[in-house]
């Protein structure tokens, strides 16, 4: 009878083992470059952020000198009916407004502000989602040092307050000591 030896012509780097090892590998990889396109897909949309357009209003308490009391806690703004315009991040105007021609004369209850006229510019149908607004009115602004203030920064969260969350933000503020 003739010697049946059996012969693998199998190699062994082709084992059972090293071949469940590389589709692991794949899969891994796969799961891998999923998860990076997902991440970098939500990095580049932002769902979260608010794109919805809304009525942005940028307030202001303005000292006795910049304007009139009409009595009644009423107050006329001095610059009222100047333009003002609002840019977004890469500088582009949004939108265009008039300063106020009204405002209201803040209480004693609003401290160091108390007597300031109290106003709001308002901005319709601005776009969301820009993280940084910018601000330019024809009423020429200067620092304390002489210097004409440019395009002034906004946040959009300060442009979605409403006049009485704005107004009650002033009765924490404080004036620097001189």
């Amino acid at each position: 009878m003739p010697d049946r030896t059996s012969i693998s012509l199998v190699k062994a780097s082709d084992s059972p083992r090293s071949s469940r090892f590389g589709r692991r590998a794949v899969v891994a990889g796969t799961a891998a470059g999923t998860v990076l396109l997902i991440a970098l897909t939500l990095f580049i949309w932002e769902p979260w952020v608010d794109r919805s357009p809304f009525t942005a209003r940028v307030h202001s308490a303005m000292a006795s000198a910049r304007f009139e009391d009409l009595g009644g806690g009423s107050c006329y703004p001095k610059n009222a009916g100047k333009k003002v315009e609002l840019f977004g991040e890469d500088k582009q105007r949004l939108a265009v407004s008039q300063e106020p021609s009204r405002g209201e004369i803040l209480t004693s209850e609003y401290g160091d502000v108390a007597g300031y006229c109290f106003a709001y510019v308002e901005f319709k149908n601005v776009p969301g989602g820009e993280d940084t607004y910018y601000l330019k009115s024809e009423d020429k602004l200067y620092s304390a040092d002489g210097k004409s203030v440019g395009l002034q920064e906004v946040a959009e969260e300060s442009l979605r307050q409403s006049p009485t969350e704005a107004k009650d933000g002033w009765i924490k503020f404080h004036a620097p000591d001189e």
